[in-house]
């Protein structure tokens, strides 16, 4: 599939092989049981379980909040190069505000940057060999949002993994 002509938002198998992936790329994923939900024009949906991303007191440990957001965003941009075959994606700098305790699964949502932004990444990919992209996402659980996130990704030429 030529992902040129089929961008990862309009793909129904996206969602599919991010998490393959996200499963067999980085351990951390399996333990803490990420899901992908979804891949499409909304962004990307990761779930993950409150069990075994409980803390002391029994919510969300505040780095399972921040890890599942960071690989939502990490997730989009892996599918946004995806036409690209070699390709090395790290956040180089994030932030997150804890809004509320999530007390059971939870879901962390990475929109869609525009699509000016998509075809600058991809362009800055194809003639530097790096790119860079600022992306929001949220945690939600239980219909409230629990946390806000902010991480800067970049792209480099690179074998991926």
């Amino acid at each position: 599939m030529n992902q040129a002509t089929k961008p990862f938002f309009v793909d129904p198998g996206s969602p599919q092989r991010l998490e393959r992936y996200l499963r067999e790329a980085i351990p951390l994923v399996v333990h803490m049981d990420v899901r992908v939900l979804s891949a499409d024009l909304k962004g990307v949906v990761l779930e993950a379980p409150l069990a075994p991303n409980r803390n002391h007191i029994g919510t969300a440990f505040g780095a399972s909040l921040h890890g599942v957001a960071t690989l939502a965003g990490w997730g989009l941009m892996w599918l946004a190069l995806e036409q690209h075959a070699e390709r090395e994606i790290v956040v180089v700098e994030s932030q997150m505000r804890y809004r509320l305790p999530a007390n059971g699964t939870f879901q962390a949502r990475c929109a869609l940057p525009t699509p000016d932004a998509l075809l600058e990444l991809n362009a800055d990919y194809a003639t530097r060999g790096r790119a860079r992209l600022v992306l929001d996402a949220h945690v939600e659980c239980a219909g409230n949002r629990v946390a806000e996130f902010e991480g800067t990704f970049i792209a480099m030429k690179g074998k991926a993994r």
